[in-house]
């Protein structure tokens, strides 16, 4: 990969981060009027102090520790060059810290790593980088990591060209990512690994290689996978993967997902408890919706010209409740045969390009359901199916059921 001074010059003076407000608690440090290096304000820094980085380029990997109540801001171009560093910036522990406004750019594995020390902090308007144009040339792992520390925040950041993760959240309580823009990597955007009470709220994904929010623990099974009673709602999702769920009690409501290029909204095997309402999917290529987990509630959902089945059920005692599937390619919904006992209320297919409803599970219930301008049948169960699972009110104008 080809990186010049050159480049990063230019880099700089396109940013446009505006500083928050200095902290008034301790002396304000200025680099490099007062310290030639982030590093060295750091060591001379105290509880309560403010650094301040003006304008340049920093080739160093500075570490935050032994500071609580501290604030390490970034004017307008001031820039990280982490080039040959695992970690672009680290905050090694301290509570209440917050950096703000800095750029990092080049880290090998983290732009930015927090760790399992350090807690209540806030990491604003930052943007993390690899300045590679080709994404799959970049040093670039992980964005922003956060390994084991509570009550993080990560608010209105930019990370672009992350090969893993944009965020990595690891057995961390109550991180926030809100109102940030993660793009144009080959890696996931926010993956959650054995979290809690994570929120993933107002932010952009696009040019993804992987899925924009999977709640992920390669180790767990059942109750003891993914993230417990979190947020992900109000995010946009431009192509890429989509939202992959595992865990339970959590809450994902209101996203929009636009021309994926997997399955938009998954609630995998280990999905459970989980509430799925008010989402609009938009041209997935695969299936629009997949539930597969257990007890799980779709409520409200919106799938609109999927390339393949627009709902596809294969988990058990799940309910859908008013799950709308417009112009599918394939099926609106298809419930496999290992789909058994789940509740299917008021929900719609129209203009499917197969069967507006695909039955092949058992003692599934169907109450108010319709489907019109099939390709194929706007019902099809199956003979042996066809015995166990019950339709009520249903509105089918073409249907097959032995």
């Amino acid at each position: 990969m080809f990186r010049t001074l050159a480049s990063l010059v230019t880099l700089v003076a396109a940013l446009s981060v505006v500083p928050a407000r200095v902290h008034a608690a301790g002396p304000t440090l200025l680099v490099p009027q007062q310290f030639a290096t982030i590093g060295a304000a750091l060591a001379a820094a105290a509880d309560g102090d403010t650094v301040v980085v003006s304008a340049g380029i920093y080739p160093e990997c500075p570490v935050i520790t032994g500071l609580s109540s501290f604030t390490l801001i970034g004017k307008k171009g001031a820039l990280i060059e982490a080039t040959g560093c695992g970690a672009g910036l680290t905050v090694q522990d301290g509570v209440a810290v917050s950096v703000q406004g800095l750029t990092v750019v080049n880290a090998s594995t983290q732009g930015i790593l927090v760790e399992a020390a350090a807690s209540q902090v806030e990491l604003r308007k930052v943007i993390v980088q690899d300045t590679a144009s080709d994404p799959a040339s970049s040093f670039l792992e992980t964005g922003i990591a956060v390994q084991g520390a509570d009550d993080v925040t990560i608010d209105d950041v930019t990370i672009v060209g992350a090969k893993t993760h944009g965020v990595l959240i690891a057995s961390a309580s109550r991180t926030v990512v809100k109102k940030s823009t993660i793009e144009k990597g080959l890696g996931d955007g926010v993956t959650v690994d054995l979290g809690s009470a994570v929120s993933v709220a107002k932010n952009l994904f696009q040019e993804l290689d992987g899925a924009a929010v999977v709640f992920f623990h390669a180790g767990g099974t059942g109750m003891e996978a993914g993230a417990v009673e979190s947020l992900v709602v109000s995010n946009k999702v431009l192509g890429g993967g989509g939202i992959s769920i595992a865990g339970q009690n959590n809450l994902i409501e209101k996203n929009k997902l636009h021309d994926t290029e997997t399955v938009a909204i998954e609630a995998t095997a280990n999905s459970s408890g989980n509430s799925y309402r008010k989402n609009v999917i938009l041209g997935a290529a695969e299936a629009g919706i997949r539930v597969g987990g257990t007890a799980d509630a779709f409520e409200k959902n919106t799938v609109k010209s999927p390339l393949a089945t627009g709902v596809e059920v294969t988990g058990s005692d799940n309910d859908l409740t008013t799950v709308k599937v417009v112009k599918a390619a394939g099926s609106g919904f298809v419930f496999a045969s290992s789909a058994t006992g789940n509740d299917c209320d008021g929900c719609s297919s129209a203009n499917a390009g197969a069967d507006g409803f695909h039955v092949e599970g058992t003692s599934n219930t169907f109450a108010g359901c319709k489907a019109s301008n099939s390709g194929a049948f706007d019902l099809n169960d199956p003979a042996g199916a066809a015995t166990t699972n019950t339709y009520i009110d249903c509105k089918f104008k073409t249907s097959t059921v032995p």
